[in-house]
């Protein structure tokens, strides 16, 4: 569909460009002195690439030269550390980790890509990005990621991006890891990418900030092609029905957040757009079911039901003009009728309505399903309570106008920004979060970054943390400092994750039993899921085959639930065949097959009688 490009050779002005090179190079304890201004006042018309190393070295960046409205010169500090003059509240005494795990190190920096990008890069990028050793900690349960899966070899896609004491990005990697940490593949974007999602199974889907494009990268091939239009690089998803992306406008280069729009897979023209009212802007999260768009609004603290033909609302859960009730984890009730005001959580900072505040990754799962990032942040860079941030699945009754907490696990963090809560097919939920400052010689708080998959009990089954160095002073490694520009403004510094996808490389089954609807008739069941998340449900087939012969006995037709959803899929077992070894295969619309042996009849139990693991149905 798309013609594959080389990465780009884009060129920037010296004015700009001397600018962001002396910031990039005057960190503290470097030796370097550049005299800006003299450069800037030499009108010498020649361009740089964005990009060092020769034409072989293509797919290496140069990200010490900032995007150009982040392009502010940085003057040396004159010997005064300010992140050790601000105050630091005393870390969280939290545990989050499995109860029973084992543990992996992986060291991001010998991976093969990052060192070309490492020995490429400028000095300032080395200084701050390239290092500690070792700085990947991984710790996991396999008995609770497993759970009643017959295989979960997941994998695990995510942005990840260092960024100076100024905020600005400095080098970026999309990363594909496995459950153990490991790191599969890795690609370097243009400049950073936000949310990821998957395309299809082999392809990831994302967009860089600055407007360098929309792409897909294909992570075991690892090529990439540029998708036919510009999208905002807070959200963008892909529908396989309508063959179209569902994303924002770019609109300054910034963060143009406030108009929700679906591109032709093909042109890349738009066919619908949307602008919310303007108290409901800063839109973070578009996905799709049916004739609807779901738009999460940060500013407006809530999700919004959007007719996809008309752009009218049909109802907004969240915020002080909710169309629901809310009961939250606790059982606490918030009455739409009095605006959802929170007389449950006293705060001081503003009035708060509902149970979340500026969240993150809001999105449809099923009809009656939704999950959120709860960053429980409020103005004045303040969190709205003590409470850390959360991931939240939420349970619709649209009959009864009420929503319901199902999920809620604290996450020990202090997100301002970024975060997610994904349902998997174990009934698990996976996300990310970061805390607000950073405690180097604190065990559960020296890390930059975390992902965590956690079970429906609240138990951690796997975590993933990410360790840095100190963006204002790398030779410090003792120092509490702040993960952000300071400590009241959301844009982070250091290494972060703006969200965290998992995905399998062949179909996902649980469950398989024997159901017998009419009497002296059998047929298998097992419990399905596809590879990744979609924004429709997706096509699949399960085939029944004689193991001996290699003969197909027979075939069903269903369709992947594109969330996770449990779906149970039934296939009639020939009676010549009921005392024959059976093999079931499942096959998604892209041709990625899982084969279950599924043995004699008589050897498995009834649907009935066997314990499955907790689920969202």
């Amino acid at each position: 569909m798309y013609q594959s490009v080389p990465h780009c050779t884009s060129t920037v002005s010296v004015i700009s460009s001397t600018k962001e090179v002396a910031a990039s190079l005057m960190h503290p304890g470097l030796k370097v002195k550049i005299v800006a201004c003299t450069l800037l006042l030499v009108g010498v018309a020649f361009t740089v690439s964005r990009y060092s190393g020769s034409s072989s070295n293509g797919d290496l960046k140069n990200y010490a030269v900032p995007y150009p409205w982040e392009a502010v010169l940085q003057l040396a500090p004159d010997g005064s550390k300010i992140y050790q003059e601000w105050r630091y509240e005393d870390a969280p005494s939290v545990r989050r980790l499995p109860a029973r795990f084992t543990t992996n190190r992986v060291d991001l920096f010998s991976y093969p890509k990052v060192v070309q990008q490492m020995t490429y890069a400028l000095p300032g990028t080395k200084y701050l990005c390239n290092g500690p050793e070792g700085n990947i900690y991984v710790w996991k349960s396999d008995a609770d990621i497993q759970a009643d899966l017959l295989s979960a070899d997941g994998y695990n896609v995510f942005n990840l991006d260092c960024r100076d004491e100024l905020a600005n990005s400095l080098v970026a990697f999309i990363v594909v890891m496995d459950m153990n940490g490991e790191i599969v593949s890795v690609h370097m974007p243009h400049t950073r990418a936000e949310s990821v999602s998957m395309y299809n199974t082999q392809t990831v889907l994302f967009s860089c900030t600055g407007g360098e494009g929309a792409f897909l990268w294909n992570w075991q091939e690892d090529t990439v092609q540029k998708l036919p239009f510009l999208a905002d690089a807070h959200t963008l998803v892909y529908r396989h029905s309508d063959n179209k992306f569902y994303g924002l406008f770019l609109d300054d280069g910034k963060s143009a957040t406030t108009i929700a729009v679906a591109f032709d897979g093909d042109t890349g023209d738009y066919s619908w757009a949307y602008e919310p009212p303007a108290e409901f802007t800063r839109i973070n999260m578009v996905t799709v079911s049916g004739e609807f768009a779901y738009v999460s609004s940060r500013a407006g603290n809530c999700l919004q039901k959007v007719d996809l033909k008309t752009s009218e609302i049909v109802w907004t859960l969240g915020s002080h003009l909710s169309d629901f009730h809310f009961f939250d984890s606790e059982g606490n009730f918030y009455d739409a009728n009095k605006r959802l005001r929170n007389t449950i959580k006293q705060n001081q900072v503003e009035t708060l309505f509902g149970t979340f505040q500026r969240q993150h990754k809001f999105q449809h799962l099923r009809d009656d399903f939704y999950s959120l990032f709860d960053n429980n942040f409020c103005s004045g860079g303040k969190f709205c309570n003590p409470d850390s941030s959360r991931m939240v699945v939420i349970h619709l009754d649209a009959a009864a106008y009420t929503a319901t907490e199902v999920f809620s696990w604290p996450t020990g963090d202090q997100s301002m920004i970024y975060g997610g809560a994904d349902v998997l097919p174990s009934g698990n939920v996976l996300g990310n979060s970061y805390h607000k400052a950073i405690y180097p010689t604190n065990a559960e708080y020296m890390f930059h970054a975390n992902i965590w998959e956690v079970t429906r009990a609240g138990a951690v089954a796997w975590r993933v943390s990410f360790k840095g160095l100190n963006p204002w002073d790398p030779t410090d490694t003792s120092s509490t400092y702040s993960h952000s520009l300071k400590p009241t403004d959301e844009a982070p510094v250091g290494w972060t994750i703006y969200s965290v996808e998992r995905f399998y490389k062949k179909p996902v089954a649980a469950n398989l039993c024997v159901k017998s609807s009419v009497p002296n008739a059998r047929s298998l069941q097992l419990t399905v899921f596809n590879t990744m998340r979609s924004q429709d449900d997706v096509p699949g087939s399960l085939y029944l085959y004689n193991k001996a012969d290699q003969s197909l006995l027979a075939k069903t037709d269903f369709k992947f639930q594109k969330s996770f959803f449990p779906v149970d899929v039934t296939v009639d077992v020939p009676e010549s065949n009921v005392g024959a070894d059976l093999v079931l295969m499942i096959v998604n619309t892209w041709q990625d097959g899982q084969m279950v042996q599924a043995g004699k009849l008589g050897a498995l139990f009834p649907c009935d009688s066997i314990a499955t693991n907790p689920r969202f149905v």
